[in-house]
């Protein structure tokens, strides 16, 4: 049964296919986008996102 744990993990990790497409970020809030760019050390201008209410990163 050693096989159907390798299959388990690879159906929960797309390498192609619809699930490959990086999703835009946006967060919920000015500062949890703030705190996101901060901890991944990138010095990002917070924009609100197209979708009301939120806001995404523009580098």
């Amino acid at each position: 049964m050693a096989m159907s744990s390798t299959l388990y993990s690879k159906r929960y990790k797309p390498k192609f296919g619809r699930n490959r497409k990086p999703r835009p970020k946006t967060f919920a809030s000015e500062e949890a986008a703030k705190r996101w760019a901060a901890s991944h050390k990138c010095d990002c201008e917070v924009v609100p996102a197209s979708k009301k209410g939120r806001f995404s990163l523009k580098c």
